[in-house]
């Protein structure tokens, strides 16, 4: 009966880890996600100089065609998740957000 103790102790010590690994794994995925994101839609290319804001067209993913034209204002570089090369490189990651977006829809 020691040994099975023992062994049960050990099982539930094993999945306790292996939630909180999950949970870091799904916390570092939406990180990834999140500044896929900010990086995408040109957040960090703003530059402000005398009040105006400038935005330097393009980024290493979708290029720089853009970058010897400036944009005033708030335009903004939309994107399309194709353009993802990190977050969907996560199949399980894919997953989770489909069924979200599926529960979302539900509510």
């Amino acid at each position: 009966m020691d040994a099975y103790e023992e062994l049960k102790k050990g099982l539930k010590e094993s999945l306790q880890q292996q939630r909180e690994l999950e949970d870091e794994f799904d916390r570092l995925q939406q990180e990834i996600y999140d500044k896929e994101t900010e990086y995408l839609s040109n957040k960090n290319n703003n530059v402000t100089v005398a009040g105006s804001r400038t935005t330097y067209g393009g980024n290493i993913i979708k290029g720089f065609d853009g970058f010897h034209k400036t944009h005033h204002g708030d335009a903004q570089n939309h994107f399309h998740n194709d353009d993802r090369l990190f977050s969907l490189s996560s199949a399980i990651f894919v997953k989770q957000q489909h069924q979200d977006a599926l529960q979302d829809h539900i509510e």
